[in-house]
């Protein structure tokens, strides 16, 4: 009973987690300026839900669409994440390694990729990849 129970819940808590995420990742009423991105809570959803669709809205939506790559970049530093100018195409890339505790309680890091689609300087939108 117990596994049918989870079969049929985790449809749900999955749902749930994407407003809960949205919440979490917007600003709060009032408050100027764009969210502040959490990569450790938004690596322990994925490492227990493995949805990285999950992921990938709460960052899009935290650095919406026409923000300008310098703060981008910014945002994604000041959540813990590095960036540099790749050689080959002169395009910035950022990442992260976040560490999560398993179910067995070993601890497993998450990888993060960000891909930037931009134009003009400009986030058209950013492409989160997790590992």
């Amino acid at each position: 009973m117990k596994g049918e129970a989870m079969m049929f819940f985790r449809p749900i808590m999955v749902a749930l987690t994407i407003p809960i995420l949205s919440y979490l990742a917007a600003p709060a009423l009032g408050e100027p300026g764009p969210a502040v991105i959490d990569l450790q809570s938004l690596s322990d959803e994925f490492a227990t839900y493995a949805s990285p669709d999950m992921a990938r809205f709460a960052i899009n939506k935290a650095i919406p669409s026409g923000t300008g790559l310098d703060k981008a970049q910014a945002l994604l530093k000041q959540a813990g994440a590095y960036c540099r100018d790749d050689r080959k195409t002169g395009r910035p890339e950022c990442g992260a390694l976040i560490p999560v505790i398993g179910g067995d309680g070993s601890i497993q890091p998450v990888r993060w990729n960000f891909d930037f689609i931009a134009k003009s300087g400009h986030i058209v939108t950013i492409d989160v990849n997790l590992s």
